[in-house]
């Protein structure tokens, strides 16, 4: 899968290189970052304007939840190994940990940086 500046999501056959179904667009904000879910079944974005964090269902393509805490470009998102967690860096600064269900954030750190370029999960969640 592949996300773009043209704000969509693609899926790839990467035996043959060939496009899988139709592009999924929404037209709202440019697509900088995506990670599939731990069973395969959502995958989450985070987004250039506004700072928004979407979740979409992988078999329709459709936005489920939608998050705008941070203030600047989600530039990235990383899953809990559980699939119960999100965390989000962004250009404001700061990194959001997001409980899905609830959409909710559980965790501003505020790192006192200009930017968070990258989040990640250390493989035992501390």
């Amino acid at each position: 899968m592949t996300c773009s500046s043209d704000s969509s999501l693609r899926v790839w056959n990467l035996k043959t290189g060939e496009q899988i179904g139709d592009a999924w667009l929404d037209g709202e904000n440019t697509a900088l970052t995506i990670a599939l879910s731990p069973d395969g079944k959502k995958v989450v974005c985070g987004c250039g304007d506004h700072g928004a964090v979407k979740v979409r269902d992988t078999d329709t393509g459709k936005v489920i939840a939608k998050w705008r805490e941070h203030r600047s470009h989600v530039n990235s998102v990383c899953w809990s190994q559980d699939g119960g967690r999100v965390v989000s860096g962004s250009d404001d600064g700061t990194a959001r940990v997001w409980d899905v269900e609830s959409g909710k954030t559980v965790l501003t750190i505020e790192t006192g940086l200009s930017k968070v370029e990258a989040v990640i999960y250390s493989p035992d969640m501390c």
